[in-house]
């Protein structure tokens, strides 16, 4: 293993400062401790975040989303140039959020606390990599995302079954109280309002 001139209490004593930096809210101190072509991965940006101005712009939105967020250190381990940290995230979220699929979604003004793993390359006194692991789940059952989003598709999938079975026994009774083009029209709504919550719900299971 190489340590890129970095010891292990080195390495710690960055990843250290840069959570102080965090919990203090000050940006400015926190990029100074990342490497010019700094790399973040994570579950806010599957694809990874490259550079220390990208890294930055996703601080800010977290910080504008939650103002009073902290980081809690439980445990930090390092070995030469690497650093492992596990903790607690907590915060207050009183700004607007932006979702992991890039929507906004209003302040819910709840708290979370979520554990998190961290894991840091330091290279030459700086982060140069960083790749957090949490459960986005959980954040989402802690605001109530994901129960809004549960509730809307049961909405969706009640509607859609009612509009089909109404439509579907009106045909077979032939009862005549809408014209057959306003029968087809609502029975292709229902059909569309299943289909969306079954899109949905695979989308939100894989």
């Amino acid at each position: 293993m190489t340590n890129s001139g970095t010891d292990a209490s080195d390495s710690i004593r960055v990843v250290r400062s840069t959570i102080e930096a965090l919990n203090a809210h000050d940006l400015d101190r926190f990029i100074e401790l990342l490497s010019d072509d700094f790399t973040y991965y994570g579950p806010p940006a599957l694809g990874g975040l490259r550079g220390r101005q990208a890294h930055l712009e996703n601080l800010r939105r977290d910080l504008a989303a939650f103002a009073n967020l902290q980081f809690k250190t439980d445990r930090i381990v390092g070995i030469d140039n690497l650093v492992f940290v596990q903790g607690i995230l907590s915060g207050t979220n009183t700004g607007p959020l932006i979702s992991t699929k890039g929507k906004t979604i209003r302040a819910t003004q709840k708290h979370i606390e979520i554990r998190q793993a961290l894991f840091h390359r330091v290279e030459n006194g700086r982060i140069a990599e960083t790749q957090e692991y949490f459960d986005q789940r959980q954040i989402d059952a802690q605001l109530g995302v994901a129960r809004k989003i549960g509730t809307r598709l049961a909405i969706y999938g009640v509607a859609g079954l009612a509009m089909t079975a109404i439509t579907f026994f009106i045909s077979l009774l032939r009862l005549g109280v809408v014209a057959d083009s306003q029968l087809f029209g609502i029975f292709g709504a229902g059909i569309f309002l299943v289909s969306v919550q079954i899109y949905y719900l695979k989308k939100n299971t894989t």
